[in-house]
């Protein structure tokens, strides 16, 4: 209860464009542990491929389903995001930068997971190819860092058109 009520007394954030308050500084520093630790996300892929082979899917059927749906995924992510930013700041608030930490974490997911289609194939992935399956997806996990650099650049200038826009509806 306690708790609850100090989260509602806590003062929110107003709007504001200050250069160290972006996007793309917080995805920066998100982007230089994901270069060292690529593989991070493999682990919730190759978990999604064994929650759907327990339901008794066979492996060389589930990577295309995995592969539609991350890059369904992958386009529809940033669009939840700009929704919801722009939801924010039209009350008056800034959306937070340590949301953009989930976002980074869920579309560096689908865009590694997506990407791995180009690279390899289901048949590689399930039974292996000379001892290196799934090094792909850490060559995806790469790739996909300057993807979401450039979202937090879009965002960021997305939430400064915004702003303006609504101070000069006051």
């Amino acid at each position: 209860m306690l708790y609850t009520v100090a989260l509602y007394a806590m003062p929110q954030r107003k709007m504001s464009t200050k250069k160290r308050k972006n996007y793309t500084n917080s995805t920066l520093l998100f982007c230089l542990v994901g270069l060292f630790i690529p593989g991070l996300t493999i682990y919730v892929i190759l978990g999604a491929q064994l929650i759907i082979e327990k339901l008794g899917v066979k492996c060389h059927f589930i990577w295309p389903i995995l592969w539609t749906i991350a890059a369904i995924g992958a386009i529809v992510t940033p669009l939840i995001f700009v929704r919801l930013m722009n939801s924010k700041l039209k009350t008056g608030y800034n959306y937070p930068n340590n949301k953009i930490l989930n976002f980074n974490i869920i579309e560096l997911t689908f865009i590694q997971c997506a990407l791995g289609a180009f690279f390899s194939n289901a048949h590689t992935l399930c039974y292996g190819n000379g001892g290196q399956n799934g090094l792909e997806y850490i060559f995806t996990g790469w790739l996909a860092l300057p993807l979401i650099i450039i979202f937090s650049l879009i965002f960021d200038k997305l939430r400064a058109n915004k702003i303006k826009e609504i101070k000069l509806n006051r």
